[in-house]
């Protein structure tokens, strides 16, 4: 009986894929890495609230002048605008810091360099009873001491009733008393002559010293005891660059019409103004009688 031939079965088993180099290998876990965790959190920060934020900063255009500085709040915005000046003209970093103000350098297009004064709120009533006493303070001033006044000006804000000043930029150095100038000494005899007609006319007195110089003399003569180059300066007058006085602040000490508190400031504040002035500068700020 002839032997049967068992059946062979072939299973055709699919190609075997070539096996990946090591370096291949790596490669390929490290792009699942990036597509499971990493893609998707990019893709949240891209439209993450501060990502929205900083393209919308980048899209606002910048101011003209202060492009590399700190940008105001909206409210101080606000209140320069309703006084009719462009904060992106205005410094927002403060050029100086006196008793009573904040002031800023101001650069309006066109326009001659000009500094704003900002007063202090909690100042308010210690020299002035607000907007209408500094109004008369600067007319006065420019009646009465003429080339030496500094042109300035008062603008309110009509919805909050705060004000500011503007004033021309005067570049120049304190008045101290190591100043040597003939010049200078002439120009405060002359100007302690028009303070004398004006306390004979109107009872105020300009406040030559300033808060800031009272603070000054207290310094220097502290320092007075280690060095004999010490000096203390006279805030409210400056030296321009032609040697001409100019006043820059046009605070006056005011004795008729105003509230206790404020004269009884004004009668310390004139006898301290007419003690240094005659001590250090040989001229008397009080007429005689």
């Amino acid at each position: 009986m002839p032997e049967l031939t068992p059946e062979v079965s072939r299973t055709i088993s699919p190609a075997k894929a070539p096996e990946r180099s090591v370096p291949q290998k790596e490669t390929a876990v490290a792009r699942e890495v990036v597509r499971v965790t990493i893609e998707p959190r990019v893709t949240a920060e891209k439209h993450s609230l501060e990502t929205v934020k900083a393209k919308k900063l980048q899209k606002k255009p910048v101011p003209p002048l202060w492009a590399n500085k700190a940008e105001f709040l909206p409210a101080t915005s606000s209140f320069l605008k309703n006084c009719g000046i462009d904060s992106a003209y205005v410094d927002p970093v403060p050029m100086g810091q006196g008793f009573t103000h904040i002031v800023f350098s101001y650069l309006p297009e066109g326009m001659t360099p000009k500094v704003i004064k900002i007063p202090r709120e909690w100042s308010n009533s210690l020299m002035s009873t607000g907007y209408k006493d500094d109004n008369e303070n600067i007319a006065l001033v420019k009646k009465y001491f003429g080339v030496y006044a500094v042109p300035t000006e008062l603008r309110r804000d009509t919805t909050t009733g705060k004000y500011l000043y503007v004033q021309d930029a005067v570049k120049g150095k304190p008045v101290t008393h190591l100043t040597e100038t003939q010049s200078v000494r002439t120009q405060l005899a002359d100007m302690a002559r028009l303070n004398r007609e004006m306390m004979r006319q109107t009872g105020q007195s300009l406040d030559f010293i300033g808060i800031p110089g009272g603070f000054s003399l207290m310094r220097h003569h502290i320092r007075h005891l280690f060095s004999a180059k010490s000096e203390f300066e006279v805030s409210n007058v400056l030296v321009d660059d032609t040697g001409k006085l100019k006043i820059i602040d046009d605070g006056l000490l005011r004795f008729r019409g105003v509230p206790f508190k404020q004269r009884m400031i004004s009668e310390f504040g004139f006898l301290m103004n007419r003690l240094i002035m005659r001590l250090y500068f040989g001229v008397d700020l009080k007429p005689k009688i």
